[in-house]
C-alpha cells in the first residue's frame, strides 16, 4: 500500500481515498447525484469500485444528502451539526457546573433547596413546556415525591 499525492492510497491496482477530508467535495457531490439520478438505484458497493471510493462512505454521503434533503429524519443534517460544532468550540472554555445565566430565569437559588410547595407549583407550570419526567430528573427530585 502506497500513499499518492492528495490522499489517494494505491492497494494493488486500485485507488483508495485515505480519508474523509481528503476526498475532494466535487467527488462526493458527483457520486451523489449518480447515485440519486439513476432510475434504477445501482448498488452501492459496485458504485463505490467505479468510483473508488470506500462503499461506507458512499452509504454515508448518500444518508447525509437525504438528511440534508428532508428525506430522512433519523440522522442531523448538515446544518445541525455545523450548529453543534460551533456549540461545542463556543462552550469548551466552560467549566462543568458553569453557566450563562444571561438572559435566563432564575428560578431557585443555588445552594437553597426551595419548599416542596414551590417545587411542585413550578413543575406544574412547566409541565406544558416540559415533559414532566424530565423536569423531576433536572431537579432531582423522585417521581413518588411528584406523585404523591
Amino acid at each position: 500500500m502506497e500513499l499518492l499525492d492528495h490522499g489517494l492510497m494505491a492497494v494493488g491496482r486500485k485507488y483508495l481515498w485515505h480519508h474523509r477530508r481528503s476526498t475532494p467535495d466535487e467527488l462526493r457531490q458527483r457520486a451523489v447525484r449518480l447515485y440519486r439520478d439513476s432510475d434504477l438505484k445501482p448498488v452501492i458497493k459496485r458504485l463505490a469500485e467505479q468510483l473508488n471510493v470506500r462503499p461506507e462512505a458512499l452509504r454515508n454521503w448518500i444518508g447525509q444528502a437525504e438528511a440534508d434533503a428532508g428525506e430522512r429524519s433519523d440522522r442531523p443534517t448538515t446544518d445541525m451539526l455545523e450548529e453543534s460544532r460551533r456549540l461545542l468550540k463556543e462552550n469548551a472554555g466552560v467549566a462543568p457546573g458553569e453557566r450563562n445565566p444571561e438572559g435566563r430565569e432564575r428560578v431557585f437559588r443555588l445552594g437553597a433547596r426551595p419548599d416542596p410547595a414551590t417545587v411542585l407549583t413550578f413543575i406544574n407550570e412547566q409541565s406544558g413546556r416540559f415533559a414532566v419526567a424530565l423536569l423531576l430528573r433536572v431537579l432531582q427530585i423522585g417521581e413518588s415525591t411528584y406523585y404523591a
